[in-house]
């Protein structure tokens, strides 16, 4: 797929984050990854289709360890190291890889 990989956040902590994805999905530490804000959902006038607008980008974090021991309950941890996640909700926000594994 020529789409970025995607994932949720799935808990928040001050600097600290939780992330859906792990061994199975290629996930190191050291990986990188953007957090950004989900984009809003407009319907195109011309085409009638529902187009999803891009995000804002507010940090990019870093996998620190993984867990889980199979497919349905693997993670990662992840630390802010740049911009930040103040005030942000998890579930508003989306983690994206843009780069090769």
């Amino acid at each position: 797929s020529s789409r970025p990989w995607q994932t949720s956040i799935l808990k928040l902590e001050g600097n600290q984050l939780f992330l859906g994805g792990g061994r199975a999905q290629g996930i190191k530490p050291g990986m990188e990854f953007s957090v950004l804000t989900q984009g809003e959902q407009v319907k195109s006038a011309q085409t009638g289709a529902v187009v999803t607008l891009p995000g804002r980008k507010l940090a990019t974090v870093r996998v620190d360890s993984l867990f889980g021991d199979n497919d349905l309950n693997e993670g990662s941890t992840a630390s802010v190291v740049s911009g930040s996640l103040a005030g942000q909700q998890a579930g508003q926000l989306v983690v994206r890889f843009e780069g090769a594994k």
